[in-house]
């Protein structure tokens, strides 16, 4: 059999993850002296509470070489392999942890890969390998999907409150000002393994309109996973969609995967961001 391991960043919860047969490997976001494992210690809904009352953007963990380790040790003495797909290198040191931990048990039965990709984009990277395991694909063959697949990623967030960014040194307080009385909001994309800014528009529809005309231009593939996700927001998230479906007349509204946006990646854009991710055709 094959173990899929992903760690929290790629926004699938336990319930999911439990559905789909794979692991998570926790990286830890922390408020202060407080550390927590999202989804087991600290809700998302409790995560943005704490968030919108914390002095200074929390702080997260990538996770450490041991725990792999003994997530690895597990699945050989079950007489598994393992595919460790995880959050792009550019972003966190957990792949490099993973590699660690691989090295030192010496198997060649597990796979670690980097997925260049971070939040719902990377759920739906696993979720395509979760697919191609249940329909019996060798290892080999499920990494090698990954790396052919993983550029083909897109994903654009359009997010709502500058003073997170403001919180977090991304932007200074004046352009959090004048972006706030201007209702900028920042348009940011997976590009090369990094979250970027893309564009930044006046109002939420009007950057939900340009997140949709470049989506088009990208060319999106219906055949694979299509995902819809928000952070603590979910009337943003149904204007998402309805907009969404306009382009969308051949896959219905309800076969969309849809995501909530946890504490790994919420600490960058905070409460309120909605997006979505595909693969390109």
């Amino acid at each position: 059999m094959i173990r899929i391991i992903t760690d929290s960043s790629s926004e699938i919860n336990l319930k999911r993850a439990q559905e789909l047969n794979i692991e998570i490997a926790p990286i830890r976001v922390t408020f202060g002296n407080e550390t927590f494992v999202p989804y087991k210690e600290i809700s998302n809904r409790e995560f943005y509470k704490k968030m919108e009352e914390a002095p200074e953007i929390p702080k997260t963990s990538q996770t450490p070489p041991h725990e792999f380790e003994e997530m690895f040790r597990a699945a050989l003495d079950a007489g598994d392999q393992v595919i460790a797909v995880l959050i792009s290198s550019k972003i966190s040191g957990t792949y490099q942890s993973a590699l660690i931990a691989k090295e030192n048990i010496g198997s060649d039965d597990i796979f670690v890969v980097d997925s260049l990709s971070a939040t719902f984009a990377l759920g739906i990277l696993v979720m395509e390998a979760v697919k191609m395991r249940d329909n019996g694909a060798k290892a080999e063959d499920i990494c090698t999907f990954i790396d052919n697949n993983k550029g083909k990623l897109k994903m654009y967030a359009v997010l709502d409150d500058l003073k997170f960014l403001k919180k977090g040194g991304r932007i200074s307080t004046a352009q959090a000002i004048v972006g706030t009385m201007l209702h900028f909001k920042p348009i940011v994309s997976l590009r090369n393994g990094l979250v970027v800014q893309e564009a930044k528009e006046r109002g939420r529809k009007r950057a939900f309109e340009w997140v949709i005309k470049k989506a088009q231009e990208d060319g999106i593939d219906f055949k694979k996973a299509v995902a819809v996700a928000h952070s603590n927001a979910v009337e943003a998230l149904l204007e998402l969609i309805l907009m969404f479906d306009d382009i969308a007349k051949n896959v219905k509204t309800e076969k969309l995967l849809k995501f909530e946006i946890g504490p790994t990646i919420g600490v960058h854009g905070g409460p309120g961001a909605a997006g979505f991710a595909f693969f390109t055709e």
